[in-house]
């Protein structure tokens, strides 16, 4: 009798013991004041495997070694440790390479009502699709749909920043998803991002879309051209229509494409070698008509049409100086243009992020930027976020809410001045 229990009890001891272990090698934080509190639900050696269960805050935590990191999109012969803690209000999953051992690639998700806030931190791997980045931090917002018709979860807003080598960097921010299945009825969408290389700025962006105004703007700038274009050029932005920023003997490119209701905008600038700075701008419309048998055709049709070329300030790649003279003249000639003028806040962004890139200006950074985040260790953003939920939540949602609302603005503050087309 006394055997079967000495037998038991030193069972249930080595099982606390495999768990402190596992536990401690790969920072796991739990209580030792109240070991009492935590249970061992399951343990597989064959995996292996194990369980637990801390009873007083209701939370479950799992360790195993798997193949299998959907995390990181990876199926495999190699084995990973993969640790995860979830309670109610969130839920944390880290994964460790384990020769030697490294924490590759972490998730933390918060939960407030249907609403999700999601932290992503990767380092530097070439597992799956790997990382091609020191470090990287994806900061998402989403929603769950729970509707008779509809059912899933919906992304509305991430934001992106990557530290490559040096001081080369990467940030990226969009709304909503390129799903062809919405759950909500979308509102204005945009995505843009922006690199620094080698000292200089590029600035990109994939789509804009601005309900009852814009259906789409996409371009990029350029603030050096000697670099490989077509590895920074924008999603559905054709390469053809833009020659100047592909020819060597420029050195500072900007391209855009716009419209809506028919109506198309082509938008360029580049800095030759010369230090010359041109501008092409055109704007037309396709127009049905009946030709000469009777049938229905189309013809394009001219509206503006404007090349000009203005003095630089200084030699070399294009400035910010530049860019913002550029930007007075633009403005006064095309006020009613609400395409240019959309066109215009983008030049300004890329003016002040080259100003930004060279310490000319300073950053003021949000408590949800990522670029302000990613040097902190996951534990401290839980703390961080955990103690300060609500206002978090409510902060990405503000930022949610001004990204897709822009049009609102434009109906607030230009109405009368600009249009939805020339």
């Amino acid at each position: 009798m006394n055997q079967n229990r000495e037998r038991l009890v030193k069972k249930q001891e080595d099982k606390k013991r495999i768990m402190m272990e596992a536990f401690q090698t790969f920072d796991i934080d739990i209580d030792e004041s109240r070991a009492e509190d935590y249970v061992i639900t399951s343990i597989d050696y064959n995996i292996p495997s194990i369980k637990v269960m801390d009873k007083k805050n209701n939370t479950l935590y799992t360790l195993e070694y798997t193949s299998y990191i959907n995390l990181l999109n990876y199926i495999g012969e190699k084995k990973f440790a993969h640790v995860t803690i979830c309670n109610s209000k969130s839920r944390i999953e880290k994964v460790y390479q384990l020769s030697p051992k490294k924490l590759i690639a972490s998730q933390m998700t918060f939960m407030k009502d249907d609403y999700e806030l999601t932290f992503e931190k990767e380092v530097r791997h070439n597992i799956g699709f790997g990382l091609d980045a020191e470090s990287r931090l994806a900061i998402r917002y989403a929603k769950n749909i729970n509707e008779p018709d509809k059912h899933g979860k919906q992304l509305l807003l991430s934001r992106i920043f990557e530290k490559k080598k040096e001081e080369e960097t990467f940030e990226q921010f969009y709304t909503y998803t390129y799903n062809l299945r919405q759950l909500i009825k979308r509102k204005d969408n945009q995505d843009k991002y922006c690199y620094t290389h080698k000292g200089n700025v590029i600035y990109g962006i994939n789509n804009c879309e601005y309900k009852g105004f814009i259906s789409y703007l996409r371009g990029v700038c350029f603030e050096a051209t000697n670099v490989n274009i077509g590895e920074y050029w924008p999603c559905g932005l054709k390469q053809n229509v833009f020659p100047e920023l592909f020819d060597k003997d420029n050195q500072s490119g900007i391209a855009f494409i716009g419209g809506g209701q028919g109506i198309y905008h082509i938008f360029t600038v580049f800095k030759t070698k010369n230090n010359d700075i041109y501008l092409k701008y055109e704007v037309t419309q396709w127009k049905e008509f009946k030709n000469e048998k009777g049938i229905t055709d189309q013809r394009k049709v001219i509206i503006v049409s404007k090349e000009a070329k203005y003095p630089k300030l200084t030699d070399g790649k294009i400035t910010s100086l530049e860019i913002y003279q550029l930007i007075e003249r633009l403005n006064a000639e095309f006020e009613s243009d609400i395409v240019m003028q959309c066109i215009i806040d983008e030049l300004r962004t890329f003016a002040y992020k080259m100003d930004l890139q060279k310490g000319r200006v300073k950053e003021v950074l949000d408590p949800l930027s990522p670029k302000l985040l990613i040097q902190e260790p996951l534990n401290k953003i839980y703390a961080l976020v955990n103690a300060n939920k609500d206002e978090y939540f409510e902060l990405m949602d503000q930022q949610f809410e001004a990204a897709t609302n822009v049009s609102k603005t434009f109906e607030k503050n230009f109405s009368r001045k600009l249009k939805p087309n020339i």
